[in-house]
């Protein structure tokens, strides 16, 4: 396969445009370079072990988790420390971070050994995400944490809403059963309608029942997801009027 990344900048016009693509100038462009650097590129410059980008690795790492967490804790006032976690790993998983390299066109730029340059996807991704990381680290030994958490938020957090819906964390099926539970139901029933697609991207149709009352239906890639859209519909019909439960006499249905 042919590799989409380039082994070495060939002139300081490489660095400049790098600079203008992430809209940040570099006070010691040296960093730059650094976060770009594979250890395998290194190893086969023979050049010292501290020139790869391991360690900016390691700090940015911790800077894209410092903002993430600030912004998550002023910003969603009604999670617990559970709920806060769950959205967290997400938001700094890998798959986020190589999607913010790619979108800077990170993989133009790095520096690999001969062998890297030739990695699936996968292994791609998974030096993109460790490079995007590199890079606030470099910012962040460059020009504070000011600067490293400007950049987080502008590549990272404000392109979230693209990625992740606002409502991927509700738990819609304990605000169902919280539902059913208070008008003196017991927990609702899911049942799979449907399943089809490949081994490797199936789709299934579920839908929600409380008792023999039809609730609401829902479609997702897995069947928790599936159930999980289920009780969304059915809360949603509920609140609109479109379904309605029969009366409870006090006892559980």
């Amino acid at each position: 396969m042919i590799s989409p990344f380039r082994p070495f900048f060939k002139s300081k016009r490489k660095i400049t445009e790098l600079e203008r693509r992430i809209n940040y100038r570099f006070s010691n462009p040296s960093l730059l370079e650094k976060a770009l650097s594979h250890k395998s590129f290194i190893d086969s410059k023979k050049l010292p072990v501290e020139l790869a980008y391991e360690r900016l690795e390691f700090l940015g790492d911790a800077a894209i988790e410092l903002v993430v967490c600030e912004y998550l804790y002023r910003n969603f006032p009604q999670y617990n420390e559970g709920e806060l976690t769950k959205k967290k790993s997400v938001w700094v998983s890998r798959n986020m971070l190589s999607r913010r390299a790619h979108s800077l066109g990170l993989e133009r730029f790095i520096r690999l050994g001969s062998v890297e340059r030739n990695y699936g996807q996968r292994g791609i991704d998974s030096i993109l995400s460790d490079v995007y990381e590199a890079l606030v680290g470099a910012i962040f030994i460059d020009g504070g944490i000011k600067k490293a958490r400007k950049f987080v938020m502008r590549t990272h957090i404000k392109k979230l809403k693209d990625d992740v819906p606002d409502d991927m964390f509700i738990n819609y099926k304990g605000q169902l059963i919280e539902h059913l539970q208070a008008n003196g139901f017991s927990p609702p029933t899911y049942n799979l309608e449907k399943e089809t697609g490949y081994e490797h991207s199936k789709e299934f149709i579920v839908s929600a029942w409380a008792g023999k009352t039809f609730l609401g239906r829902g479609i997702g890639k897995s069947k928790k997801l599936a159930e999980q859209n289920a009780a969304k519909d059915a809360l949603n019909n509920i609140k609109s009027g479109e379904v309605k439960l029969p009366e409870s006499k006090g006892g559980r249905r």
